[in-house]
């Protein structure tokens, strides 16, 4: 068994495994909109952005996905099962 801690560990499973940034944003406010070119700015999107771009421990492009149609915790596990995981087959999640 490799024991590994701290940083190590969280570098090595970033790599590892894929992300599923869910959620389009809440029904309870207005949808937020880019100033730069007038369209809506997706919760899981930024999410998604936000880990690619981590300084220290960068996930890479191809391990993250964005469901970008769900505005609650229900149509979140809805939408990431019939949009993800029944498409990709993944099984452990």
């Amino acid at each position: 068994m490799v024991q590994l801690k701290g940083a190590k560990l969280v570098g090595l499973v970033s790599y590892l495994l894929s992300v599923v940034c869910l959620s389009a944003g809440t029904a309870h406010v207005p949808q937020y909109i880019t100033p730069h070119n007038g369209l809506p700015l997706w919760e899981s999107t930024a999410s998604a952005a936000y880990l690619m771009r981590h300084t220290q421990y960068p996930v890479p492009e191809n391990q993250v996905f964005a469901e970008t149609t769900s505005f609650d915790t229900i149509s979140n596990a809805f939408f990431a099962r019939t949009t993800m995981t029944d498409i990709t087959g993944w099984r452990r999640i």
